[in-house]
């Protein structure tokens, strides 16, 4: 046991008091959750096993689905959960996260990594609850932790926390003040949570009204106010490539949109997108040619967030370049995933990764002259559903070169083309504006909670039980007088006979 007398002094408010969080339980239980084995769950079970994964901060998340039979809960001499049982994660993210178990229909355990605490007052288990989640808890189970790849707390040590005691009827008004903030908080956070929503749709409305040609006034509209004529986009067509290539129709590749024609804006055309663009596949390099140092290689890792992230590259040796001359990047290249969960994502090639090699299941689409080469990268995000939609494969999708060239696509004028780019650029970059002050705001709201636990356990949030009875001119019941009654009550228990539980290979 800690001798309380030498721990730093704190000063705490009139009639709270310091002990050791386990003081709190001599009349309750402290225990670690149950050793269950892969072989003992049963999924045709009737008892619950409450996993990590249930446990959030506050707040019970019921994630779980694992199970295992009364018989076996019999068996291993389980530790039965209650409503309003404190449960603490003794393992990350975040570690000694708190949360109370709510009344589920069925029997419940939980699982070793989750200690339970539990006392004959709802009251102490709130406000503990409260107290074991706030940022100066949190370090001093960051600080007793142990483990190096995963890290966890044992229970003796969080029994051992020292913390601050407010009166019983102090407590119920610190809860009940920080429930009703949290409340508050938690509305503003929907609120913000609903504009990031709106937020998103707004791009894609954006996008919606770009690619049919509603965004900008078209190059049509523009040429008879202007009293002139204007380049059509057959016309830049016929530019690129005299002989127009028709859609593939003998292909075994679907087109990914083959739905009917539309009535297209004026001056617009309707292809494949291979009539505009080639897309080319990066390079199968092996593995065993990485170096560390050389020409970095990009690959499908790096396509992130829709940007191209040049971290974590492999490299090969600068000598070899010239014979993979084909696949060598250039900036503003745009690249698109082919296969697996990135599926459909995209990049721009920045500065940085100019002149770097290509991967396979990365491809690169070369744009033909006189095609805007930012629209076509807005185009590719307007049918960013499209692609994953129609993407084929085993047990991750898959894209091919040839179903993404025989995409149909609308192509406006070159002039609209660059209308269209600097409008959706400009109205994206207000989207992200707005949604990094949304960010921000949702990040104030953690800190706030944050802030608001800080000042409850400090005696700050609500008047004190010693001012408010001197107020009233009564007497009230300080902490020290609730410790004891807890100790008096335990003694009061008479002793069960213990039994002792399984344990795993360490002991624990």
């Amino acid at each position: 046991m800690r001798d309380i007398d030498n721990e730093p002094p704190t000063d705490l408010p009139e009639g709270w008091e310091r002990c050791e969080l386990k003081e709190l339980f001599y009349n309750g239980l402290i225990a670690d959750g149950d050793w269950i084995e892969t072989k003992d769950q049963d999924k045709n079970g009737t008892v619950r096993l409450i996993q990590l994964s249930d446990i959030g901060d506050g707040l019970f998340r019921d994630r779980s689905n694992r199970y295992i039979t009364e018989s076996k809960y019999m068996e291993l001499n389980c530790t039965k959960l209650e409503k309003d049982d404190i449960l603490i994660a003794r393992m990350p993210d975040p570690l000694g996260r708190a949360c109370l178990f709510p009344f589920l229909p069925y029997l419940s355990i939980t699982a070793v990594d989750i200690a339970i605490f539990r006392s004959n007052s709802i009251t102490i288990q709130h406000y503990l609850m409260r107290l074991i989640n706030s940022n100066e808890i949190r370090n001093y189970f960051e600080s007793y932790s142990k483990g190096t790849t995963r890290k966890r707390i044992a229970k003796k040590d969080i029994e051992n926390l020292i913390i601050p005691v407010a009166p019983l009827e102090e407590q119920k008004r610190i809860v009940a003040k920080i429930d009703e903030v949290f409340e508050q908080v938690e509305a503003v956070k929907g609120s913000l949570e609903k504009s990031k929503k709106l937020v998103k749709q707004f791009r894609k409305a954006v996008l919606t009204k770009a690619f049919k040609g509603e965004l900008v006034p078209t190059e049509a509209e523009l040429a008879r106010r202007e009293g002139r004529d204007y380049e059509t986009a057959s016309q830049l067509l016929a530019k690129i490539k005299p002989n127009k290539e028709k859609p593939n129709t003998k292909t075994t590749t679907p087109p990914i949109n083959n739905e009917p024609p539309t009535d297209l804006p004026e001056g617009w055309e309707e292809n494949i997108l291979k009539s505009r663009v080639i897309l080319q596949g990066g390079n199968a390099f092996k593995s065993k040619e990485y170096e560390n140092s050389g020409c970095p290689i990009i690959r499908i890792s790096n396509l992130k967030n829709e940007i191209v992230n040049c971290n974590d590259v492999p490299f090969l040796n600068i000598n070899k370049i010239n014979e993979y001359k084909d696949f060598i990047l250039n900036e503003g290249d745009i690249l698109i995933a082919m296969s697996g969960a990135t599926t459909g994502k995209l990049g721009i090639v920045p500065s940085i990764c100019n002149n770097w090699l290509l991967n396979q299941r990365v491809g690169r689409l070369i744009i033909k002259d006189k095609t805007e080469n930012k629209f076509i990268y807005w185009l590719l995000k307007y049918k960013q559903n499209d692609i994953l939609g129609k993407a084929y494969g085993g047990a991750q999708p898959n894209i091919s070169p040839n179903m993404i060239e025989h995409m149909i696509c609308n192509f406006p004028p070159i002039n609209e083309q660059k209308r269209i780019v600097a409008k959706i650029d400009e109205l994206y970059a207000f989207a992200d504006e707005i949604e990094a002050q949304i960010d921000f705001a949702l990040k104030r709201t953690d800190t706030i909670k944050q802030a608001v636990l800080a000042k409850a356990f400090r005696g700050e949030l609500v008047i004190t039980e010693a001012e408010l009875a001197r107020r009233e001119g009564r007497d009230y019941e300080p902490a020290s007088a609730l410790l004891e009654k807890i100790k008096s009550q335990a003694k009061e228990i008479s002793e069960k006979p213990q039994i002792r539980k399984r344990t795993n290979k360490k002991g624990e």
